[in-house]
């Protein structure tokens, strides 16, 4: 893995040379999951257009965006920048 930190139960990092913004969010989820990335359950798809995220991200646009993916809250900054954090759940 890259340079990747592991906060209190948070993982940050930024794209790396030649990774998809979308595959930066299926690695990090992956290690905060502590599973390989083809062994999540939930394909991105089912909570975000990967590609147009891809898109997104491509086009230096500024800002930020957040949503859940697999028990994650995602949270993604035009920098590149990634943070994968668990779930807040109120019961």
């Amino acid at each position: 893995m890259s340079g990747a930190e592991m906060g209190d139960e948070a993982v940050v990092d930024t794209m790396q040379d030649g990774e998809t913004i979308s595959r930066t969010i299926l690695r990090l989820v992956s290690v905060l999951k502590d599973r390989k990335p083809s062994e999540l359950e939930q394909p991105l798809y089912n909570a975000i257009d990967p590609e147009a995220l891809n898109s997104l991200f491509q086009e230096q646009s500024m800002g930020k965006l957040t949503f859940k993916y697999h028990g994650c809250t995602v949270t993604v900054w035009s920098s590149g920048k990634v943070s994968v954090e668990p779930s807040q759940s109120i019961e």
